[in-house]
């Protein structure tokens, strides 16, 4: 229950801490999809109904704060939390380097959707361009998301615990 009354409160606190500490660490040159490395935590880690809740307020949040197409990121998460559920179910999702490769294809595939977005709503061909970020990007994320897992992994360990508390009988 505690889950579903913070995720509200914790989309935005992500949302927002992804895009300003970032941007004032690396002047807005490179950001850093935290909550794309969440999505795939919750693809691997978490029911379709919960990570499913997750992925759709994280992608609400980020539409609302951000000013981007309505429900382009809403779209863009659900579809990586279900590949990552699909695949999840296919193949040890435990190992360093697997987590790391799947992290970084998700990036690139992001990048490409957002590419995509511009070539056919604007009708600009920003790949070549974008390419230059988007590469950088997704191995940072790679490199990020193992000790990223262990903290979610840790973070809801320890919230699962508080909910499941009851006094001794």
């Amino acid at each position: 229950m505690i889950f579903y009354l913070l995720l509200p409160v914790f989309s935005i606190f992500l949302i927002v801490f992804q895009t300003t500490i970032p941007g004032i660490l690396f002047f807005d040159k490179i950001t850093i999809e935290l909550s794309l490395i969440l999505v795939i935590y919750a693809g691997f880690h978490m029911g379709a109904l919960k990570g499913g809740l997750l992925c759709f307020v994280l992608g609400f949040t980020q539409d609302c704060l951000t000013g981007a197409v309505s429900g382009f990121y809403v779209l863009q998460y659900i579809l990586i939390f279900t590949l990552s559920l699909v695949v999840s179910t296919k193949v040890y999702a435990a190992k360093v380097p697997f987590i790391m490769g799947f992290t970084m294809l998700c990036a690139l595939l992001e990048g490409w959707m957002i590419a995509a977005l511009y070539l056919f709503i604007n009708g600009m061909n920003v790949l070549p361009a974008v390419m230059y970020v988007i590469v950088p990007q997704a191995l940072l994320l790679a490199v990020l998301s193992p000790p990223l897992f262990h903290v979610l992994h840790w973070i809801e360990v320890t919230l699962s615990h508080v909910a499941n508390t009851r006094p001794a009988q």
